[in-house]
C-alpha cells in the first residue's frame, strides 16, 4: 500500500509540474516596436556596446540578449559587448557617455527598462517562498532601445520599445530576439547583411 501511494504521489506530482511548464511557457513572449529609424547605407561596423541599467533582472536580461547577438555578429567580423551602467539614477546619461568613452565603439545600443515586475513563485503551486520546493523566476518588464552611432556624434540609429516576458532561465528567447533585432537592422540597411 505504502509503495502504491508513494508511486500515486509521484506521478501527480510528475503530472502538476508539466501542467505548471506548459502553463508558464505560454506566458513567455516579446514584441518589438519599432519608433523611428535612419536612412543611412550600411557600414563596416566592427564594435557594438550594449548598455544596461536598472535592477538585476534587467542586467540579466541584457546580458543574455547580448550572449546571443555576440555569436551572430562575430560571423560578420564585429564584436559585441555589454556594460551595466547600473541602477537608474540622476547621472545615468554620465555613465553611459563615461561607458562610450571607455570601450570607443562604432554602435552602442541604450536599454533602458521603463517597467519592471519581477515574480518568484513556487513551481508546484503559485505559492510564493515555499521551503523545500523550486522556485521559477519570471520578470515582465518593457525597455527603451535606442541604437546610436558613435563614429559620426552619436547619431541615433534606430529606436523601438521592447515589452516581454519571461522565464529568467529561459534560452529560447534570447535567441529569436536577437535574431528578430539583427534581422531588422539587415532589412533596414543599418549592418550589412554579408560577413565583412
Amino acid at each position: 500500500m505504502k509503495r502504491f501511494i508513494a508511486v500515486t504521489a509521484t506521478c501527480l506530482l510528475f503530472f502538476q509540474l508539466q501542467a505548471q511548464k506548459k502553463h508558464n511557457e505560454g506566458k513567455t513572449y516579446f514584441r518589438v516596436y519599432e519608433i523611428s529609424r535612419a536612412s543611412i547605407e550600411a557600414r563596416p561596423w566592427k564594435t557594438l556596446l550594449l548598455l544596461s541599467s536598472g535592477p538585476m533582472s534587467s542586467r540579466k536580461y541584457i546580458q543574455d540578449l547580448q550572449y546571443e547577438m555576440k555569436k551572430r555578429l562575430e560571423k560578420k567580423g564585429m564584436a559585441c559587448s555589454v556594460e551595466y551602467v547600473g541602477p537608474e539614477s540622476d547621472n545615468l546619461q554620465e555613465k553611459i557617455n563615461t561607458a562610450v568613452k571607455t570601450h570607443h565603439p562604432d554602435l552602442y545600443m541604450v536599454v533602458t527598462p521603463t517597467s519592471i515586475q519581477n515574480v518568484t513563485t513556487d513551481g508546484f503551486n503559485g505559492d510564493e517562498f515555499k521551503s523545500g520546493r523550486p522556485l521559477i523566476d519570471w520578470t515582465q518588464q518593457i525597455f527603451e532601445i535606442n541604437l546610436y552611432d558613435n563614429t559620426t556624434g552619436q547619431l541615433i540609429l534606430w529606436k523601438a520599445r521592447l515589452e516581454t516576458r519571461t522565464d529568467l532561465a529561459a534560452e529560447k528567447i534570447f535567441k529569436r530576439l536577437s535574431a528578430t533585432l539583427l534581422d531588422r537592422w539587415e532589412e533596414i540597411g543599418l549592418i550589412s547583411k554579408k560577413p565583412s
